[in-house]
């Protein structure tokens, strides 16, 4: 049998203290060996060379560890992840087997995404079902947040022209991925897990002292939501595939276009979710020190002329889409306010913006004013753009 190693000289573990090899750890390399060695005797004819750890990161939903794998054809970084319940996450995990839904929607998207130009998926490897953990293919690259930083005033055009790329690409590969995992539609039963995922994060919102939340805050908004739910009622919704947390620390940019990995908690949702999803979040990037609110703006048209045509959905589903993205957005800069003095900056920004919001929303919740969408124009009735225009 194929013996892996660690690499002393590069395995390190990121953001915990614990050595790499561990037995949880461990234990996986051997699992990992066995199905690779398995796979590369009917493929190749001949046995796996080695199987080298050259990373561990631990993370709050995920463990994670980058692999190096070597037969006869060669070496193949790929990576290994096995999902953690998290207190935040466990509506998703305990409901499925998160792993197997990871791996299969990948092999299902793979194929699909060969053929279109600047767009893709890792390629799925291998999945352990009892260890809720899957392996699939490394992707060389940069994270879309570290791009991010052309939005800045005084970055070179040159740059920020390849950042407005990368957005018009992910406009495509989101319309594309839709299309794939199949547009159908629905009535106001697809909200349900909105609504089950909204309420922690509002528990978040209503424990932080800034925000003198009154009493019954989370039940009262809890309440309007359902409500506004039951408005939808008699109304045709438009569903697709939702990625589940489709933020540029999710997408690898390199030049071949760009790459979607992370599908935790994949399900089928208003296709509007994962639209306002980076909207919402570009929305929030204009509050950060040193980005130019107007290329934040050409972000955000590039990404809708990539994505071309929405399909009309009713203006209330449109809200609780935005109304639910804009609560993770504050609960996130609560639970990590960041460390860095220009990222500590902007979550205070994001905090105040955040306390304006929930002021709006208790006036919409007494019936003082009416919650109107953001993107509500971008949104309903914008016609499809060809490719050119990213050019």
């Amino acid at each position: 049998m194929t013996r892996f190693t660690f690499a002393p000289q590069t395995a390190r573990a990121v953001n915990e203290s614990a050595a790499p090899a561990d037995s949880q750890v461990h234990y996986l390399m051997e699992l990992t060996c066995a199905e690779l060695d398995r796979q590369s005797r009917i493929t190749t004819g001949s046995p796996l060379k080695s199987l080298q750890l050259l990373e561990v990161n631990r993370r709050d939903f995920s463990l994670v560890l980058i692999v190096l794998a070597e037969n006869m054809m060669g070496r193949k970084k790929m990576v290994l992840k096995k999902v953690v319940h998290h207190s935040v996450n466990l509506q998703i995990t305990k409901s499925s087997n998160q792993a197997v839904v990871e791996f299969e929607i990948l092999k299902q998207l793979h194929h699909h995404f060969q053929s279109l130009e600047r767009c893709a998926v890792p390629c799925p490897i291998a999945v352990f079902p009892d260890e809720e953990a899957f392996v699939m293919e490394y992707v060389e690259g940069d994270l879309l947040s570290k791009q991010l930083d052309a939005a800045r005033h005084w970055v070179l055009p040159v740059r920020f022209k390849e950042l407005e790329k990368s957005y018009f690409s992910l406009g495509e590969w989101l319309k594309h991925f839709q299309s794939v995992t199949g547009m159908e539609y629905g009535g106001s039963e697809i909200f349900a897990g909105v609504l089950e995922r909204c309420e922690s994060r509002l528990q978040v919102i209503a424990d932080c002292p800034l925000f003198r939340c009154s009493k019954g805050f989370v039940s009262r908004t809890l309440a309007y939501l359902r409500e506004s739910v039951s408005d939808l009622s008699g109304h045709v919704i438009p569903i697709a595939g939702r990625h589940g947390d489709l933020g540029d620390w999710n997408i690898m940019v390199n030049a071949s276009g760009v790459t979607v990995f992370d599908f935790l908690g994949y399900g089928k949702e208003p296709t509007a979710y994962d639209v306002l999803k980076v909207l919402t979040r570009l929305q929030a990037l204009e509050s950060k020190p040193l980005n130019n609110q107007s290329r934040i703006h050409r972000l955000q048209e590039q990404f809708l002329n990539g994505y071309g045509a929405v399909p009309p959905t009713p203006v209330p589903a449109l809200a609780l889409c935005e109304m639910y993205h804009q609560i993770c957005t504050i609960a996130g800069c609560i639970a990590n306010p960041g460390v860095r003095v220009d990222y500590r900056l902007w979550s205070r920004r994001l905090l105040s913006e955040g306390v304006e919001f929930v002021g709006r929303l208790e006036q919409v919740m007494r019936g003082d004013a009416v919650y109107v969408p953001s993107f509500l124009e971008a949104l309903n009735g914008r016609p499809s753009v060809a490719r050119e225009a990213s050019s």
